[in-house]
Protein backbone atom coordinates (compact mmCIF):
# COMPACT_ATOMS: atom_id res chain seq x y z
CA UNK A 1 0.00 0.00 0.00
CA UNK A 2 1.45 3.26 -0.97
CA UNK A 3 2.24 5.78 1.70
CA UNK A 4 -0.26 8.41 1.91
CA UNK A 5 -2.04 10.11 5.21
CA UNK A 6 -4.73 8.89 6.52
CA UNK A 7 -7.75 10.02 9.08
CA UNK A 8 -8.18 8.07 11.84
CA UNK A 9 -11.37 6.05 10.65
CA UNK A 10 -9.93 5.33 8.17
CA UNK A 11 -6.62 4.20 9.22
CA UNK A 12 -9.05 1.61 11.66
CA UNK A 13 -10.92 0.75 8.93
CA UNK A 14 -7.34 -0.03 6.87
CA UNK A 15 -6.19 -2.21 9.34
CA UNK A 16 -9.25 -3.35 10.47
CA UNK A 17 -9.56 -5.28 6.83
CA UNK A 18 -5.71 -6.39 7.23
CA UNK A 19 -6.86 -8.07 10.90
CA UNK A 20 -9.40 -10.26 8.51
CA UNK A 21 -7.14 -11.10 5.38
CA UNK A 22 -5.03 -12.64 8.25
CA UNK A 23 -7.18 -14.37 9.78
CA UNK A 24 -9.03 -15.76 6.79
CA UNK A 25 -5.46 -17.04 6.33
CA UNK A 26 -4.86 -17.97 9.36
CA UNK A 27 -4.48 -21.98 8.96
CA UNK A 28 -1.98 -21.47 6.22
CA UNK A 29 1.22 -20.96 8.29
CA UNK A 30 3.00 -19.96 4.95
CA UNK A 31 0.59 -16.98 4.22
CA UNK A 32 0.01 -16.16 7.69
CA UNK A 33 3.56 -15.58 8.74
CA UNK A 34 3.97 -13.35 5.10
CA UNK A 35 0.77 -11.28 5.61
CA UNK A 36 1.94 -10.70 9.67
CA UNK A 37 5.51 -9.34 8.08
CA UNK A 38 3.52 -7.25 5.15
CA UNK A 39 0.75 -5.79 8.40
CA UNK A 40 3.89 -5.02 10.50
CA UNK A 41 5.74 -3.25 7.53
CA UNK A 42 2.10 -1.59 6.87
CA UNK A 43 1.72 -0.46 10.72
CA UNK A 44 5.49 0.90 10.86
CA UNK A 45 4.49 3.09 7.63
CA UNK A 46 0.96 4.31 9.15
CA UNK A 47 2.63 5.02 12.57
CA UNK A 48 5.29 6.99 11.07
CA UNK A 49 3.20 8.61 8.05
CA UNK A 50 0.41 9.38 10.41
CA UNK A 51 1.33 9.57 13.59
CA UNK A 52 -1.21 6.94 14.57
CA UNK A 53 -0.52 5.39 17.86
CA UNK A 54 -2.53 2.33 17.61
CA UNK A 55 -0.40 1.48 15.10
CA UNK A 56 2.40 1.27 16.96
CA UNK A 57 0.97 -0.05 19.54
CA UNK A 58 -0.08 -3.20 17.50
CA UNK A 59 3.10 -3.30 15.43
CA UNK A 60 4.89 -3.97 18.52
CA UNK A 61 2.73 -6.87 19.73
CA UNK A 62 2.77 -8.86 16.51
CA UNK A 63 5.08 -11.79 16.06
CA UNK A 64 5.01 -14.47 13.45
CA UNK A 65 4.19 -17.27 16.05
CA UNK A 66 1.75 -15.56 18.54
CA UNK A 67 -1.67 -17.48 18.32
CA UNK A 68 -5.04 -16.57 17.49
CA UNK A 69 -6.15 -15.61 20.40
CA UNK A 70 -3.35 -12.85 20.89
CA UNK A 71 -4.11 -11.06 17.72
CA UNK A 72 -7.88 -10.84 18.19
CA UNK A 73 -6.73 -9.19 21.50
CA UNK A 74 -4.31 -6.64 19.81
CA UNK A 75 -8.22 -5.55 18.07
CA UNK A 76 -9.09 -3.70 20.97
CA UNK A 77 -7.65 -0.41 20.64
CA UNK A 78 -8.39 -0.20 17.13
CA UNK A 79 -11.91 -1.04 18.30
CA UNK A 80 -12.05 2.10 21.07
CA UNK A 81 -10.65 4.01 18.27
CA UNK A 82 -13.14 3.21 15.35
CA UNK A 83 -16.04 3.90 18.16
CA UNK A 84 -14.70 7.39 19.00
CA UNK A 85 -15.73 8.32 15.20
CA UNK A 86 -19.35 7.62 15.74
CA UNK A 87 -19.56 4.73 13.55
CA UNK A 88 -22.68 3.88 11.72
CA UNK A 89 -24.33 0.62 10.21
CA UNK A 90 -23.49 2.04 6.78
CA UNK A 91 -19.97 1.94 7.73
CA UNK A 92 -19.84 -1.62 7.99
CA UNK A 93 -20.80 -2.05 4.16
CA UNK A 94 -24.37 -4.15 5.41
CA UNK A 95 -25.51 -6.21 2.06
CA UNK A 96 -29.00 -5.58 3.15
CA UNK A 97 -31.46 -3.87 5.67
CA UNK A 98 -33.21 -4.68 8.66
CA UNK A 99 -36.45 -5.69 8.43
CA UNK A 100 -38.94 -4.65 11.14
CA UNK A 101 -40.47 -6.98 13.48
CA UNK A 102 -44.27 -6.89 13.11
CA UNK A 103 -46.42 -6.60 16.33
CA UNK A 104 -44.91 -8.29 19.44
CA UNK A 105 -47.98 -9.77 21.82
CA UNK A 106 -45.52 -11.89 24.23
CA UNK A 107 -47.10 -12.27 27.36
CA UNK A 108 -44.30 -11.64 29.79
CA UNK A 109 -41.45 -8.87 28.88
CA UNK A 110 -38.08 -9.71 27.91
CA UNK A 111 -35.45 -7.52 29.68
CA UNK A 112 -31.02 -7.89 28.91
CA UNK A 113 -29.19 -6.95 31.55
CA UNK A 114 -25.01 -6.14 30.47
CA UNK A 115 -22.11 -5.34 32.01
CA UNK A 116 -18.33 -4.71 30.58
CA UNK A 117 -19.06 -4.62 27.35
CA UNK A 118 -15.67 -3.62 25.48
CA UNK A 119 -16.39 -3.89 22.07
CA UNK A 120 -18.42 -1.73 20.11
CA UNK A 121 -19.15 -4.35 17.47
CA UNK A 122 -20.73 -6.11 20.31
CA UNK A 123 -23.04 -3.52 21.58
CA UNK A 124 -24.28 -3.58 17.53
CA UNK A 125 -24.76 -7.24 17.52
CA UNK A 126 -26.52 -7.46 20.87
CA UNK A 127 -29.19 -4.49 20.10
CA UNK A 128 -29.69 -6.39 16.72
CA UNK A 129 -30.22 -9.90 18.17
CA UNK A 130 -32.70 -8.37 20.78
CA UNK A 131 -34.74 -6.63 18.02
CA UNK A 132 -35.13 -10.01 16.53
CA UNK A 133 -35.91 -11.84 19.63
CA UNK A 134 -38.30 -9.34 20.83
CA UNK A 135 -36.68 -8.00 23.89
CA UNK A 136 -38.73 -4.95 25.39
CA UNK A 137 -35.19 -3.62 27.31
CA UNK A 138 -32.05 -3.55 27.19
Amino acid sequence: MKTEHFSPKRAARLILEQFIEIEKAWKQEHLRKRLLRAFRQFLSTLAHTNGYQPAEQIRAEIRENMDLQSLWALLVPIEREWSKERVTDDDFLLSSSDDPIGARSSVMPVFVVLDNIRSVFNVGGIFRTSECAGVNTI
